[in-house]
C-alpha cells in the first residue's frame, strides 16, 4: 500500500509518499480500494498542526475519500465487496486502501462513516 504520509507539520511540504504495511481488516471492518480523496481546509490546518485535532507525525492525513470495497471483516453484513462507497474518516484516506477501514456496528458507524453509493 502506498500513502501520502505526513512527515512533519510543514503542510505540503511535508507530505512524502511511503510505501506503508497493509494492516489486516478486522471483524467489524471495510477496506477500501481509493477511487478519489478530498482535500479540505481542516486537512490543510492538520498538515500544519493548526488544527484542534493536532497530531505528531508521521501520519496520514485526509479526512474523506471514495472508492470500492475490496476486503469485508466476517461481522459485517451491509456492505459487501464492489460496494462502491464513501468514507469520511477524519484521518487516513490519503492511500491506495484506505488502512483506518471504517469500523461498523449492525450498519452504523462508530467513530467513521461509510455510506454506501447506488447508481
Amino acid at each position: 500500500m502506498r500513502g501520502r504520509v505526513a512527515t512533519s507539520s510543514t503542510g505540503e511540504d511535508g507530505l512524502r509518499i511511503q510505501d506503508l504495511p497493509s494492516p489486516r481488516c478486522g471483524a467489524e471492518q471495510v477496506r477500501i480500494a481509493n477511487h478519489a480523496a478530498a482535500l479540505n481546509f481542516p486537512d490543510v490546518l492538520i498538515t500544519r498542526g493548526q488544527y484542534q485535532m493536532r497530531l505528531d507525525p508521521p501520519f496520514l492525513p485526509g479526512s474523506e475519500c471514495a472508492g470500492v470495497v475490496v476486503e469485508v471483516g466476517s461481522a459485517v453484513e451491509a456492505i459487501a465487496v464492489g460496494d462502491r462507497v464513501l468514507t469520511v474518516s477524519g484521518v487516513g484516506a490519503f492511500d491506495d486502501l484506505p488502512s483506518a477501514c471504517a469500523e461498523l456496528h449492525a450498519g452504523r458507524t462508530i467513530g467513521k462513516t461509510v455510506i454506501e453509493v447506488r447508481q
